[in-house]
């Protein structure tokens, strides 16, 4: 029988790999290149519009604050105002002296205000007369020649004010734009006034440096209540036009005079004028093109790379397989003695044939390997004893010593064995062998009056007495905590505080609160790290071991919080279900030590 062909109608294995890869491979590109194409258009078409979106509330922000700060000046600068007070007095007082003072207490005034802000170019007072345009009255900086106020594009007009829209300053030292604000004004002389200031606004800026960083051209416009240009950065939409809008697919469209398409987003400030940023359409469709046409060829590039695989798949497996199957042949009549097939050049099935040698040779010494787990299991069964009796004659020596001191009467050494004793019996599990609440505060306290003898502190306890004590209770939760405030936390002369109380029917809260000097916890201590930071690593791996017996042993339905303020203190909350028998505490320990 040549090889390839098939026997009784049957297929290869070959074959049969090239036909389902292929189908599958077909069938995953397909749906891979819907897919994607469809994912690209969108998020590129989102990406696009986010950026405009992102530019136009920006850009309206911007005039919002620039507006609001100028109504803020103006405000000052009417008679009700500070500013405005003593203009008032400039203009009633006769007296030159007089004038000359209010004149300075003016100035001193207007640049105390202008201080808040480098970006006010100018503010001025004009007075209006019947008949006649505003005559200018006081400024803080020469004006333009020729210049009107009543010039100035108007954005929005109330009966008390006039907000002007982008324009040049009107302070002759300065070429820039800028938005402005009138406000009519009346003295108790029946005098009338015209309060006028403008603000350097970086709204240019920012767009030139929105369209450069953003590959695109962009317009911005000012629109008045009425959708009427008021200013416009590119000739294509002349001021006092106004903007027409239509919806084409999902986008706004605005075409300028010559039929050209932008795509136009809108946005209304907070006191009633609009902001408009027009990008052009074949800008903003040319993006997605673009992306399009690099996921074509890249699934043309994969479809070529993926029939190349095909061809390749076809000729490395056969062969491979074919000695894989020759191998299992020999292991399956118990013939162990190491092949030399050569290497076949392929990393997959050269690993996969070494370690067939590397199996041979371990079936052939299993009975070795058993011998020596025999030997392990019988040193870990003397470690084991070893581990048990070694804390049993700590405890005895502890005994012994307090013994010891009881009998010459030194009194501070027989407290400090006694409880050093107690806290090593019940963190073995020597002493209380059934952990409820009260053993665990018992444990607590031993601790507390243990560390007096170090440090200077206060404690105050605040425990609400009832039989939940006798609960049920995670073993040496408490301890750790309050070793972090004693030892890392708390300064000299500080208090600790510590409440338990039953919260509900199955419920029982715990805290435990300093006034030390707070900390942050840190993931893992690395070299080279300083005294404090290995400290604050120490408080970590406590907490990490509180949390993890807590989770432990209640199957994670405890809750513990953590709350740290540097330099007022460290909370530690634990709120825990009450357990209610003593199989469901051997069940938690198992937890525990399985953790």
């Amino acid at each position: 029988m040549k090889k390839g062909k098939t026997i009784r109608g049957k297929s290869t294995l070959r074959q049969r790999i090239i036909l389902c890869m292929g189908l599958c491979v077909g069938l995953c590109l397909l749906l891979l290149t819907a897919f994607f194409y469809t994912v690209v258009r969108m998020m590129e078409e989102n990406r696009v519009q986010a950026a405009m979106e992102s530019n136009v509330q920006s850009l309206s922000a911007s005039f919002d604050d620039s507006y609001y700060f100028l109504l803020q000046i103006s405000q000052q600068m009417t008679p009700e105002g500070n500013v405005g007070t003593i203009a008032e007095d400039l203009w009633q007082s006769r007296e030159a002296y007089d004038r000359i003072q209010y004149g300075k207490q003016l100035s001193s005034s207007v640049s105390i205000m202008m201080f808040a802000s480098t970006d006010v170019t100018m503010v001025a007072y004009y007075r209006q007369e019947d008949g006649e345009g505003a005559q200018p009255w006081f400024s803080t900086f020469p004006e333009r020649d020729a210049f009107q106020i009543e010039d100035q594009p108007v954005l929005l007009q109330t009966n008390e004010l006039t907000f002007h829209g982008l324009h040049r300053s009107q302070n002759r030292f300065v070429d820039k734009n800028v938005v402005s604000v009138c406000r009519p004004i009346e003295f108790n002389t029946g005098d009338r006034f015209l309060i006028y200031v403008e603000l350097y606004s970086t709204v240019l800026d920012t767009l030139d440096q929105a369209a450069r960083t953003q590959e695109t051209e962009y317009t911005l416009l000012q629109l008045d209540d009425k959708q009427e240009i008021r200013y416009s950065s590119s000739g294509a939409f002349p001021v006092g036009d106004s903007l027409e809008l239509t919806e084409q697919g999902q986008v706004t469209v605005a075409e300028d005079r010559e039929g050209k398409k932008y795509v136009c987003l809108l946005e209304q400030g907070r006191f009633g004028y609009h902001t408009a940023v027009l990008a052009p359409l074949e800008q903003y469709s040319g993006e997605v093109w673009f992306w399009t046409g690099s996921l074509i060829l890249m699934v043309l590039l994969v479809t070529a790379a993926v029939v190349i695989s095909l061809v390749l798949v076809s000729r490395l497996i056969y062969r491979p397989m074919h000695l894989l199957e020759q191998e299992i042949e020999q292991v399956g009549k118990g013939d162990l003695s190491m092949s030399h097939h050569g290497s076949l050049n392929i990393q997959e099935f050269d690993v996969l044939f070494e370690r067939i040698q590397v199996m041979k040779q371990e079936i052939s010494g299993l009975m070795d390997d058993i011998r020596e787990q025999e030997q392990e299991k019988q040193k870990l069964e003397l470690s084991n004893l070893y581990y048990q009796i070694n804390p049993h004659f700590l405890m005895n020596a502890l005994n012994s010593v307090h013994w010891m001191a009881v009998t010459r009467g030194q009194k501070e050494i027989d407290s400090f064995i006694y409880y050093l004793n107690y806290i090593l019996g019940y963190s073995l599990g020597k002493t209380n062998r059934k952990a409820t609440f009260r053993t665990e505060l018992q444990s607590l306290e031993a601790y507390l009056e243990l560390q007096k003898m170090r440090y200077d502190f206060k404690t105050e306890f605040q425990v609400e007495q009832g039989d939940y004590l006798d609960y049920p209770c995670a073993r040496l939760i408490l301890q750790p905590i309050a070793e972090n405030a004693v030892c890392h936390n708390m300064d000299e002369f500080g208090t600790l505080w510590f409440t338990m109380r039953r919260e509900s029917e199955d419920w029982v809260r715990m805290e435990i609160r300093d006034d030390g000097k707070g900390f942050v916890v840190d993931s893992a201590p690395r070299q080279g790290e300083k005294p404090s930071q290995q400290s604050r690593n120490n408080k970590g791996i406590g907490l990490q071991y509180v949390r993890r017996c807590v989770e432990s042993f209640y199957r994670d339905r405890a809750e513990m919080l953590l709350k740290s303020t540097p330099g007022v203190g460290t909370t530690v909350t634990i709120r825990v279900p009450l357990r209610t028998s003593w199989q469901d505490q051997a069940e938690g320990t198992n937890d525990q030590r399985k953790g």
